[in-house]
């Protein structure tokens, strides 16, 4: 996991925290959170696949710059994510796929 995918997650964490909780921001809580991350995600990986990666790749790569909206994207990455063997993996040439059906299907 990068580090910065850790200061996302602590923040994610955080934001809910203080509003759930109404607690001030702490940064000795903060640092608390980064830990325990860090620690879980020790003797793991994971690849992470966003929704700005989706977006920018068919803005980049399909004959007319398609801009797909955040929901269209985070549409796509669900289906990507449901519908994918962990034995072949993601690639971009599978976000392109999925980017292609998707666009079929709203056609």
């Amino acid at each position: 996991m990068y580090e910065h995918h850790i200061d996302e997650m602590t923040k994610a964490i955080m934001k809910r925290a203080i509003n759930t909780f109404v607690l001030n921001s702490n940064p000795e809580i903060d640092q608390h959170i980064r830990e325990a991350l860090f620690s879980y995600w020790h003797d793991k990986i994971a690849i992470v696949w966003t929704v700005e990666d989706v977006q920018e790749y068919a803005r980049e790569n399909h004959a007319d710059g398609i801009k797909l909206t955040d929901d269209q994207a985070r549409e796509i990455l669900n289906d990507v994510f449901d519908n994918t063997s962990a034995e072949y993996g993601i690639s971009w040439e599978t976000i392109d796929s999925y980017i292609c059906d998707y666009i079929r299907e709203v056609s």
